[in-house]
């Protein structure tokens, strides 16, 4: 599992041998950021000047791109004291600690820290959440702010016609896996 673009393009990251964390495949992560690009662009938002949530960040793949990329600051939240441990051992791997913040809780723990994203990432165990759940929660705890863009991934062969309080911007398929693109309304 590496960096795939950005100013640590490359760099090798620690994977867990767990196989209850599912690493985001290069090619998934190519698929994801390439359409934010474009979704960002129309929207005339840039990646440098965003607060990420990584929520269920496994090994932080997802966060680590982002800050590769140039973005402000990245949260990554797990409740798995191993998914955390790999993220910070990648973090410090390339020497990016004081952009994250990390967060050993649910994501239902209202003791969450006062946080407002502009982009997050919903990466869940398969079967395990209810999106919607999820994401009302992170509504209700104003950690999304009105505006926010998010990544959601589900098993394909999952498909949500809609998520209550959030727009459908764009929906791909890669693999096993289903990205949606939404916006909070």
């Amino acid at each position: 599992m590496k960096i795939i673009s950005g100013k640590f393009k490359g760099k090798k990251l620690i994977s867990s041998t767990n196989n209850k964390i599912r690493p985001t495949s290069s090619r998934a992560k190519e698929l994801i950021f390439s359409t934010l690009h474009s979704i960002l662009k129309k929207k005339e938002l840039y990646i440098e000047n965003l607060n990420i949530l990584d929520c269920f960040c496994g090994s932080g793949a997802l966060g680590l791109e982002s800050i590769s990329r140039g973005c402000r600051k990245v949260y990554f939240l797990d409740k798995s004291i191993e998914s955390i441990n790999i993220t910070k051992k990648n973090c410090k791997a390339i020497n990016v600690e004081k952009f994250a913040v990390f967060l050993n809780l649910d994501f239902r723990d209202i003791n969450l820290p006062p946080i407002e994203v502009d982009l997050f990432f919903l990466d869940p165990p398969y079967n395990h959440f209810v999106i919607s759940n999820v994401l009302e929660t992170l509504r209700n705890l104003k950690l999304i702010k009105k505006g926010s863009i998010g990544i959601v991934e589900l098993p394909k062969k999952k498909n949500i016609e809609s998520f209550e309080g959030y727009n459908i911007i764009k929906e791909k398929k890669v693999s096993n896996s289903l990205f949606y693109f939404i916006q909070k309304d």
